[in-house]
């Protein structure tokens, strides 16, 4: 769709206004694709390192609270409310920027996808021998047939596909791939008007 908006914008019997239009969607379609190939990139990273991620102690409760301190100008600017309950000490062994991108990932979709109305409850705590994570959000239910494959390369729920500003359906399998990659899991639980 790039090469055809910019071939008709090499048209000699295009208006200026058409021009006009036709740069906004080229512009807007490369940006797309550009987010895309720069998640594909971290996609052959995360693949290419998988033995060889840099790992350390990672105290979860701090990395929580800074990322949400990171994400706070987004969360202020759709006028989210976060709701918090990360207990301390939490520690892991891994990668603090692959953890912080799975977090980032989660929040991000249940700042775009959710009923904002709502807060967004953020909790970790342990659970014998594991770290339990969740972020909570109210929101449309997602069909059932759609949720085996939510962790999956390129997939999109219905209601995304039709959103105004193109999702690539890699996020939540990055989150997936970095997640079992800590030898941890991560899944979807659904209840009335929460995902």
């Amino acid at each position: 769709s790039v090469t055809g908006y910019l071939d008709l914008l090499n048209q000699q019997t295009t208006t200026p206004e058409e021009r006009a239009v036709y740069a906004k969607i080229a512009y807007k379609k490369s940006r797309d694709l550009e987010a895309l190939l720069e998640t594909l990139f971290d996609i052959s990273k995360l693949d290419l390192s998988l033995k060889t991620t840099e790992q350390t102690t990672v105290d979860v409760h701090q990395l929580l609270l800074q990322l949400l301190e990171e994400m706070y100008p987004l969360i202020s600017r759709v006028n989210a409310r976060i709701d918090q309950q990360i207990l301390s000490p939490l520690s892991v062994v891994g990668n603090g920027k692959e953890l912080a991108r799975v977090f980032e990932n989660l929040l991000s979709n249940a700042l775009r996808y959710g009923d904002l109305r709502q807060p967004i409850e953020v909790s970790a705590f342990r659970r014998d021998e594991k770290i339990v994570i969740q972020i909570t959000n109210a929101g449309p239910m997602i069909q059932a047939a759609d949720v085996p494959y939510l962790f999956d390369m390129f997939y999109t729920v219905d209601q995304v596909r039709n959103m105004p500003t193109k999702q690539t359906g890699l996020g939540l399998f990055i989150a997936k791939t970095i997640v079992e990659r800590h030898e941890g899991t991560i899944d979807l639980k659904q209840a009335a008007g929460q995902i």
